[in-house]
């Protein structure tokens, strides 16, 4: 029980860092770049960080 709940741990925590990375990587494009068309893809990362992260901090 206590490896899957490491394993799980660990799964969240590379989601998250991963679309952290990824939201990072797209507000770069869309402020610094200037490419508009990020801008669909800065919100659906988000909504998808938002969504991953929720029931994490509503079970709390």
């Amino acid at each position: 029980m206590h490896k899957q709940s490491l394993a799980l741990k660990f799964s969240f925590v590379f989601i998250v860092l991963s679309l952290a990375v990824s939201l990072i990587s797209a507000c770069w494009q869309l402020l610094v770049q200037k490419q508009t068309s990020s801008r669909l893809l800065v919100l659906e990362i988000g909504a998808g960080l938002l969504l991953v992260i929720l029931p994490a901090l509503l079970s709390k």
